[in-house]
């Protein structure tokens, strides 16, 4: 079964999981968003949000923008998991990255299974652990990645 992508843009609400240090970025020329450094403009929600650059005001994790990923999986609902889009070669695929905590096992049991409904689903967990979810061998290597579902 082939997934297609619905796109309706889900509201954000109140999450601002991708500012808090899971996602790499630069903004206004120097100050960086990296694995455990968070937005120095996220304070109880974002100081700078009406003039927020251009990187913020495009990202959109693939939860807001696929209504296939289940409601459940929302970053902040999920325990700092950040779900995005990428590609390398002939794959496209999802990677989800882990907050402070272990990425939660319901989310590694949700790649595993999506992963498994169709030959062109991929999934890279970047976590502890560090996981690959696909039916075809290549991609685990393909990635760098040593632990394998199939």
């Amino acid at each position: 079964m082939k997934i297609i992508v619905k796109s309706h843009s889900r509201p954000c609400g109140s999450c601002n999981v991708c500012c808090q240090g899971h996602l790499v970025a630069e903004i206004f020329k120097g100050i960086e968003i990296r694995p455990g450094k968070a937005c120095a403009f996220l304070s109880g929600g974002c100081r700078i949000y009406q003039m927020r650059p251009n990187v913020c005001r495009q990202f959109e994790c693939e939860w807001k923008r696929n209504s296939n990923i289940p409601e459940w999986l929302k970053p902040d609902e999920a325990g700092g998991a950040v779900i995005t889009r990428r590609q390398i070669l002939d794959y496209n695929y999802l990677v989800i990255v882990g907050g402070a905590k272990p990425v939660l096992s319901k989310v590694h049991e949700w790649a595993d299974a999506y992963s498994k409904m169709d030959t062109n689903n991929h999934v890279v967990i970047i976590g502890n652990p560090m996981k690959a979810y696909s039916q075809d061998p290549k991609f685990a290597y393909m990635v760098g990645v040593k632990e394998y579902g199939v």
